[in-house]
């Protein structure tokens, strides 16, 4: 604890948003991790579906022009006998439980379709597929990716700020610790990269939740209540969370690269 004391006059602005963009770094890391093993990061998912009890009733509603349908989805699934528990959606892996309460888990549908092929009853709406579509055709990652690498080069950029440095007063001949302005060139770049990572991430952030709300809906709607779809609390935490992190970075950097520009003029 004394070292810790000691060493925090020496932690400058610049160290802060390091870390801050490190947190950021992390928790988008494992936001794309989610769902690529069985262990925790299987609860890292956007969307969750699972078969619900047979005894269900489906949803029915005055505006529906041919009501019967619904109880053809719910007899459909009271004949199957399901192997499926609950299937997870990450942005590039997919975990499945298997009535055993075993997970497997994979990049590849159809690897995980190939372990629980036997019995067409098994997945008898073909969840598997279902997820695999939503995948491939509503998830967009790669911008999240694009942050990552602004956010690190920026974090690089933030090393190189000087940090406090002694210096000996030239006319009382005594020690006194300084702290040079970093570059301006240097601290623009930053400020650019932070900011081009926090409109990616938000972009990425805010593509995702909308679209697993809105499969969410649909999903529930077109399965006449038969399915139960949860959206991935755990997944939106560390979306919004990192694109917040780095939100506080850009704003700090302005804040800095300002204060640094109003002080050389009163200097000049």
């Amino acid at each position: 604890m004394g070292n810790f004391v000691r060493l925090v006059p020496f932690i400058s602005f610049h160290h802060i948003l390091m870390v801050l963009n490190v947190l950021a770094i992390v928790l988008w890391s494992i936001l794309l991790a989610g769902c690529s093993s069985s262990n925790g990061l299987r609860n890292v998912y956007l969307l969750s579906l699972s078969y619900k009890p047979q005894s269900t009733t489906p949803l029915t509603d005055p505006l529906q022009v041919n009501p019967s349908i619904g109880g053809t989805f719910s007899n459909a699934l009271s004949r199957s006998n399901s192997t499926i528990q609950q299937i997870n959606i990450s942005h590039m892996s997919i975990c499945v439980e298997l009535i055993s309460e075993t997970w497997i888990c994979g990049s590849n549908a159809q690897d995980l379709v190939n372990d629980i092929k036997g019995d067409p009853q098994s997945d008898p709406f073909n969840l598997v597929w279902a997820a695999d579509r939503f995948q491939n055709e509503s998830i967009f990652y790669p911008l999240i990716f694009i942050a990552i690498i602004f956010t690190f080069i920026s974090t690089l950029l933030l090393a190189t700020f000087p940090g406090w440095q002694e210096e000996t007063n030239s006319e009382t001949g005594s020690d006194r610790e300084i702290k040079p302005f970093p570059s301006r060139p240097v601290s623009n770049t930053a400020l650019g990269l932070s900011s081009l990572a926090a409109v990616l991430s938000f972009v990425s952030v805010f593509w995702q939740h909308i679209a697993s709300a809105c499969a969410l809906t649909l999903f529930e709607t077109l399965t006449y209540g038969t399915i139960e779809v949860h959206v991935g609390t755990a997944a939106m935490i560390c979306g919004w969370f990192g694109f917040g992190m780095i939100c506080i970075t850009s704003l700090g950097l302005i804040i800095l690269v300002l204060s640094i520009r109003v002080l050389s003029m009163l200097t000049d």
